[in-house]
């Protein structure tokens, strides 16, 4: 099965952030990219973090620790990360009117959410967790 089903517009991938991180590390092609995230996984993702401004709440001292072999790597050793903050919140913040996610219903109903409104039920969310006594 190797139909092409959809190919995006010459537009499209110009502005794609795969295309962004690519040009960015230097790389001709997604394939160059994929062998470098494999090859330099020690260069690759910081570079990842840092395109994607992704801030950690806690700096991270290493990349990775496989100490325990490489199916029990550790990521981003020392570093703390608020997920919320990284894709919710801050997204919120700077585009509150974009669509954030949409649900499709096995039955058919679709519902959907902006950031701005996606931000507040999450927050509504940790703090009904935070008032059990459970640490979000």
């Amino acid at each position: 099965m190797n139909d092409v089903i959809w190919s995006p517009g010459r537009e499209l991938v110009q502005h794609a952030n795969v295309t962004r991180l690519m040009q960015r590390l230097g790389c001709a092609d997604y394939h160059e990219l994929h062998a470098r995230s494999v090859d330099e996984p020690d260069r690759f993702w910081p570079e990842v973090v840092d395109d994607l401004s992704i801030e950690f709440s806690q700096p991270w001292q290493r990349v990775r620790d496989e100490s325990d072999g490489p199916e029990w790597a550790k990521w981003f050793v020392g570093g703390r990360l608020n997920v919320a903050r990284a894709c919710v919140h801050d997204w919120a913040e700077r585009t509150p009117d974009a669509l954030a996610a949409v649900l499709r219903g096995e039955n058919g109903d679709r519902r959907a959410w902006t950031f701005a409104e996606l931000s507040r039920k999450v927050t509504r969310l940790a703090e009904a967790l935070v008032a059990l006594g459970v640490e979000p």
